[in-house]
Parts: structure tokens; C-alpha cells; sequence
């Protein structure tokens, strides 16, 4: 593929097991909607909603509403991935996982490698960043020591380390 100079490509890129239940089809590899479909749009109008914002959290506050609104899982979410997401919610540790769903730890992975095309562990860790996101976010926001204590890291130097891991950012300069 050439492209010239200035063009800007977006994509979105689903897990099969996520593209099958939204659009209630598999893409074994890259694939382009017709233009024509309801879906390309719909992508497309969030495509230029986003290119007209230059803060990468609106950015995400855009794509976390669209992802509320726009996306209705044609199939049903597993039980278990459910379950899973309740508990990592209320802060239960990853590991912790097999005695509140009913299946062992490796499944448990399995299936969300499959559904959400990371690990149990991983979700946990953008979930926590992603409350500490929201603390901050706040108009009086607390100290980056009460933040990382209510997200349910070991302290303010591990929620740093997360932080920036996942949002190439430090809290201090979100």
C-alpha cells in the first residue's frame, strides 16, 4: 500500500471473537467496509469527530461515549467474562478471579485473550489507571497518594509506573 503525503489513515482493529459479536462477523485479517454500510458511517463520522480534536483525552472521552451508545453486541457477552469484569470492577485481584467465576485461572485468560485480546491482569491494570483517570479528573482531585491508595495500588511510585505504561503519561502531567 502507498500513500501519499498528508494522508491520514485510522483503523479499528477487533478481536474476532469482539468483531464477531458487534457486526456478527469474523474478519480473519484486515479488512475494508464498503462505504455504503451503515457501519463504515457510523465510523466514519467518529473518524472526523476525532480528527478534529487535538487533546488525547477528549479523544478517549469521544470513543468511550461512542463505544457506549454506537456498539450493540450481537452476541451475548460470556457469563463468565461478565462475572470476571463485575469482580476486577470492585477491585478484586486478577488472580483471585477463578474463586468468584467458576473456572480456573487459565481458562479464565483463554477466554478473555479470545473476547478482549488481553489478559485478565492487563484489563485490571487499564481498569485501575483508568479510575485513577477519573480521580484526576476531578475539580478538587486528591493527592496522587489517596489516588493510588483508592485504585488499589501498592502506593503512589506503582501507580506512576502503571500510569505511564499504559498512557505514556505520569499523573502529575495528565
Amino acid at each position: 500500500m502507498t500513500l501519499s503525503a498528508g494522508t491520514r489513515l485510522a483503523g479499528i482493529h477487533l478481536t474476532p471473537a469482539s468483531g464477531h459479536a458487534l457486526i456478527a462477523h469474523s474478519f480473519p485479517q484486515p479488512t475494508a467496509l464498503p462505504l455504503a454500510s451503515p457501519l463504515a458511517q457510523q465510523l466514519d463520522r467518529l473518524y472526523r469527530t476525532l480528527c478534529q480534536q487535538t487533546d488525547s483525552a477528549a479523544m478517549l472521552d469521544i470513543l468511550q461515549a461512542w463505544s457506549a451508545s454506537g456498539l450493540t453486541p450481537q452476541q451475548p457477552i460470556p457469563k463468565a467474562i461478565q462475572r470476571a469484569l463485575a469482580c476486577i470492577g470492585n477491585d478484586i485481584p486478577a488472580g483471585a478471579l477463578d474463586q468468584h467465576t467458576g473456572m480456573s485461572q487459565r481458562q479464565l485468560e483463554r477466554l478473555f485473550s479470545h473476547w478482549l485480546n488481553m489478559t485478565p491482569k492487563f484489563y485490571q491494570r487499564i481498569a485501575r489507571v483508568n479510575k485513577a483517570v477519573q480521580m484526576l479528573a476531578q475539580p478538587q482531585p486528591s493527592s496522587l497518594a489517596e489516588i493510588a491508595h483508592a485504585c488499589a495500588f501498592s502506593d503512589q511510585a506503582h501507580m506512576t509506573r502503571e500510569f505511564r505504561a499504559i498512557t505514556h503519561k505520569t499523573p502529575g502531567n495528565w
